[in-house]
């Protein structure tokens, strides 16, 4: 009886300790929908006396550390396995867990600019997104214009205000989290319009014929493509700096029209912007006097230069004024007497003309006297007589 209660006592705490000592494999992942690549870290949660862990991933790793980290280079999804093996006994446990791990495709980004994204500002441009995801929906859209201006629909419309080449970037997002991006470089020229400056190597002369030489000086911010000249004479060009021939005498107004390459245009008139005529030497004073032709002495005279082009004056007293562009111009005499005043048009000119015209200058004393000054009755009359006197002699 002894020894049947024994052996009974044996059998039971072998049991006990079997059953105490048993191992249970388990395991967690730090995340099970996570971006291509994916780097998970897996985390032991088995329980007993384990002296081996050994992991087994679908991808075809493997590894014997208790809290190993996997790197998941395809999407997709991945079955884990996990074996714990006890101390001592060498028993063992597994826990699978099939496509516990997905690996998700990041989305595709992609969009194209509208075909009206060359112009002139201010530049309206569209822009459509091509993304696509095969995991998930896309959820966000972040869009850098390139002139400081963000967007986040998925369609968007911009306009440019300052002229320049921009690039467009994009960022799409899906539903996991996941992103891709992309650039367009160079995507959207925008231009100002051109402003229009021009010059000619001769603007008045007074024969014909004539060559006259024409620039561009325009300015933009876009290479010049295509010009238009309409030189007033019923002669046009399409150089950027051409040659005219003027046959005729006359004024002439000068059309000219710039494009440049993104197709902004320009156009503006330039009205008797040449001048063809002979030139007609003229000129007129005044001053104080009544008297035509006639100034006093220490006045300034007023010359008026009435050619219409610039001059040289020659005041008769041994002063001038050389290539003066005023068309007015001041000179007092300082000696009574008769000078010819000569103005030449265009001097240097073979255009040029002259002219001269005689202007008198008097020198006035005031004088006069009574017939009587004292009397002593009333009333009383005075006869004054004037002895004033002056230089002219005409």
């Amino acid at each position: 009886m002894k020894i049947k209660n024994l052996f009974l006592i044996i059998f039971i705490f072998v049991n006990f300790q079997q059953l105490q000592s048993q191992v249970t494999a388990n395991f967690s992942a730090s995340d099970t929908a996570i971006c291509n690549p994916a780097t998970v870290a897996f985390t032991d949660q088995s329980t007993g006396n384990i002296e081996s862990w050994q992991w087994q991933f679908s991808n075809g790793q493997s590894s014997v550390l208790q809290n190993p980290v996997i790197t998941f280079t395809g999407s997709g999804f991945y079955s884990v396995t996990l074996i714990v093996t006890e101390t001592g006994t060498g028993d063992t446990d597994t826990m699978t867990v099939d496509s516990m791990i997905h690996v998700v495709t990041n989305p595709h980004a992609s969009f194209q600019v509208g075909s009206n994204n060359m112009g002139c500002i201010p530049l309206d441009i569209t822009v459509t997104d091509l993304s696509v995801s095969s995991d998930g929906n896309i959820t966000s859209w972040s869009w850098d214009m390139g002139d400081g201006t963000i967007l986040s629909v998925q369609n968007p419309t911009h306009t440019y205000t300052s002229p320049g080449v921009f690039s467009i970037y994009l960022q799409v997002v899906n539903e996991y989290g996941c992103m891709d991006d992309t650039v367009i470089t160079d995507a959207v020229h925008a231009s100002s319009v051109p402003e229009i400056y021009i010059s000619a190597d001769i603007t008045q002369y007074c024969s014909v014929p004539i060559d006259i030489h024409f620039t561009n000086n325009s300015t933009g911010s876009a290479t010049q493509t295509d010009f238009f000249w309409n030189f007033g004479d019923g002669n046009t060009s399409t150089t950027e700096n051409p040659v005219n021939t003027y046959t005729v005498l006359g004024d002439y107004d000068i059309i000219f029209s710039v494009v440049d390459e993104y197709g902004c245009s320009n156009t503006d008139t330039f009205p008797d912007f040449i001048h063809l005529n002979q030139i007609t030497a003229d000129f007129s004073y005044s001053s104080s006097s009544t008297s035509p032709d006639t100034a006093c002495l220490g006045e300034s005279v007023t010359f008026t230069n009435n050619s219409g082009i610039y001059c040289s004056w020659f005041f008769g007293d041994g002063t001038s004024a050389l290539n003066v562009y005023n068309q007015d111009i001041m000179h007092t005499y300082t000696q009574p007497g008769t000078y010819t005043v000569v103005l030449i048009a265009a001097p240097g000119d073979l255009c040029a003309d002259t002219i001269s015209k005689d202007i008198y200058i008097q020198q006035v004393t005031a004088s006069f006297i009574a017939n009587q000054t004292i009397d002593c009755k009333v009333p009383f009359t005075v006869n004054f007589t004037d002895q004033s006197s002056s230089n002219v002699t005409q």
